[in-house]
């Protein structure tokens, strides 16, 4: 991977005030990681899983506290362990909260 000069931070909000979208999230996430990690946004393959891209466990644990305030719900610090690349976290969290799933209504807020 090549290094590239990281001069700001990723912006933590997306545009919209709605639920961010599964592309939203990987779009947001792609650039995140690059920037984590420190190399062009073309080298962070959404599909690879992030462990792999170099993600470590200190920024994973980051990535979903990110990911909790973009989305506004819960988010697993766990998630990168149980869906392990950027295509399959996006596609999770812009599905719909577990909280709100018919059929557990104890979950619901």
């Amino acid at each position: 991977m090549t290094a590239i000069p990281v001069t700001s931070p990723v912006e933590i909000a997306l545009p919209s005030q709605d639920p961010p979208s599964s592309t939203e999230l990987r779009d947001w996430m792609v650039r995140w990681v690059a920037e984590k990690l420190k190399v062009a946004i073309s080298e962070v393959d959404p599909d690879v899983p992030l462990i792999e891209l170099g993600l470590d466990s200190l920024a994973a644990l980051e990535l979903s506290g990110r990911l909790e305030t973009l989305t506004r719900r819960e988010v697993s610090p766990l998630i990168v362990r149980e869906h392990p690349t950027i295509a399959a976290i996006s596609a999770f969290l812009a599905g719909p909260s577990p909280a709100a799933a018919p059929g557990h209504p104890h979950l619901q807020r």
